[in-house]
């Protein structure tokens, strides 16, 4: 193992490159240069995935004839078609980590908004201390109440009628405690 290759992660320098497609040293660094994958005076230590692009670059400036040595080609191809795999399979790796952290995001946004739409509504509960919905008194009292002299002692004596959610109807009336104490004499 190469001193420059690092642990569980397959790199390769340029001067490995160049061995293995059979090519000059300086070919390859040129290519990797023109990438901006290298630094001069520096080793550079190439990901599978950029080496595949540099042998495929010179595979495919090579084909038009320009090197005709069969054991480049060989070697160029059987090096190609090694690595290729490896960097599908990176790229359908990084394809599904990015969508993952889209989702992700979505997921979070959506928590913050429902937590922020709990909150208010938790905040709207506990100033509701002075609204009751018949629903609300039932519970409450165990006995049930009609709602038609709540809203007419309401409309009669300009009280407010709020509607409330609710989990069975959505949206219910809530009558003000002086209603409910005027109408029914209940202390709330």
């Amino acid at each position: 193992m190469n001193d420059l290759t690092m642990k569980n992660d397959r790199r390769h320098t340029l001067q490995e490159i160049a061995d293995i497609t059979g090519t000059a040293y300086s070919t390859v660094a040129a290519y990797a240069q023109k990438a901006g994958w290298t630094e001069n005076g520096k080793k550079t230590l190439l990901t599978d995935a950029q080496a595949a692009i540099i042998i495929e670059a010179m595979k495919r400036a090579h084909a038009g004839g320009g090197d005709t040595d069969p054991t480049f080609r060989t070697s160029l191809e059987a090096v190609t078609t090694e690595l290729t795999p490896v960097v599908q399979l990176k790229m359908i790796q990084a394809k599904k980590e990015d969508l993952h952290r889209q989702e992700l995001a979505i997921y979070e946004a959506e928590n913050q908004r429902l937590l922020a739409e709990k909150q208010a509504l938790q905040i709207e509960l506990s100033q509701d201390k002075e609204w009751y919905s018949v629903k609300r008194v039932l519970i409450e009292t165990g006995k049930n109440y009609p709602w038609r002299p709540l809203k007419e002692y309401s409309a009669a004596n300009g009280y407010e009628v709020k509607q409330v959610f609710d989990q069975n109807y959505a949206n219910v009336n809530a009558y003000h405690v002086n209603v409910w104490h005027a109408v029914y004499g209940l202390e709330l």
